[in-house]
């Protein structure tokens, strides 16, 4: 079997962070293993999909917290690094053995204490990143090593963290991260520790971040920060982009000047005038009948994903039982 093709397959593990109120834990933080290749729900797929393990964590996660808050699967969002999972996908795609899926839990799904307390007036002192009237910050960010976590094979190039200090700084979070990410590989020979001082952290749209600005003024709930060597930082352009969208044809251009190669419509195509290339006929490639071994051991490939790393193009497929022929 050649060595670019990988056998997706194993054990996840899905995250959801805990929620806390004036001191007290509002909803409780839950982890939940899944199989990446067996139907997780009656009725559902094989191999499962993103709906599927939507509905397979509510559940699990509403038997055991159901009495202090509930999950509704329909007002969730899963995140593998910075990607969030389309809900008709399915996880094999998107998902490794050992990988951590997290669950952003949107504004409308949380039940009424989440939602922020009222004052006299029945007004909600809640405001956009989480601060109340009385200063306290309720918002969650996602904060990625870049060069990890672009290849996908770090889960731990992700960290979610809970920002409930309105000071706290940039440069603070990073100290937590590069403390985190290196206790996480302490056994590992073959990834090198990370220099909190080396290091610094941009936005979406690639503009470096001081380290003295404050997480929550700097972004916003459920933001992602992007961290970067200093070296990688200084190759590039970081001058924020003013943009008058008045020069731009539509959201999606805006977009792509914004953020780049982080915009969601990177990849889209550029729209230009040209006709489109003429449609070549069908070409008959098999001039004799099927032979009965070759129907015997045929089947399509139905499900596939791919990356282009370093100069090649790589196809992924599933091979069940390929362990299973000799050598």
């Amino acid at each position: 079997v050649p060595s670019s093709i990988s056998m997706p397959g194993g054990k996840g593990y899905c995250h959801v962070e805990e929620e806390e109120k004036g001191g007290e834990e509002e909803r409780p933080a839950y982890t939940c293993p899944f199989m990446i290749e067996d139907a997780l729900v009656e009725g559902g797929d094989k191999p499962p999909s993103c709906s599927d393990l939507k509905r397979f964590f509510c559940s699990k996660y509403n038997n055991k917290h159901g009495a202090k808050c509930t999950l509704d699967p329909a007002k969730i969002e899963l995140k593998v690094g910075s990607k969030v999972i389309p809900d008709d996908s399915k996880l094999r795609d998107y998902v490794s053995a050992g990988d951590d899926v997290f669950v952003k839990v949107l504004e409308s799904s949380k039940i009424s204490s989440l939602n922020g307390a009222k004052d006299a007036s029945g007004t909600n002192t809640t405001h956009t990143n989480g601060a109340t009237s009385k200063g306290t910050i309720k918002m969650k960010v996602y904060a990625h090593y870049e060069s990890a976590a672009s290849s996908r094979q770090d889960p731990n190039a992700t960290q979610v963290f809970q920002i409930t200090d309105a000071e706290k700084t940039v440069g603070s979070l990073i100290e937590d991260f590069v403390r985190i990410y290196n206790e996480k590989h302490k056994n590992d020979s073959e990834v090198q520790g990370l220099d909190t001082y080396s290091l610094c952290a941009r936005t979406d749209g690639q503009v470096v971040v001081p380290a003295d600005a404050p997480v929550a003024k700097t972004f916003k709930n459920g933001d992602d920060i992007w961290i970067v060597t200093l070296e990688e930082a200084m190759k590039e352009n970081n001058e924020k982009i003013v943009v008058n969208s008045s020069d731009v044809k539509n959201a999606i251009e805006l977009s792509k000047v914004k953020a780049k190669d982080k915009s969601y419509y990177y990849w889209s195509r550029k729209t230009t005038d040209e006709a489109p290339a003429p449609v070549e006929a069908p070409k008959q490639i098999r001039t004799r009948a099927a032979k009965e071994d070759e129907m015997i051991y045929y089947k399509t490939i139905s499900s596939y994903s791919f990356e282009d790393e370093d100069g090649w193009v790589k196809v992924y497929i599933s091979m069940p039982k390929v362990g299973e022929l000799p050598e």
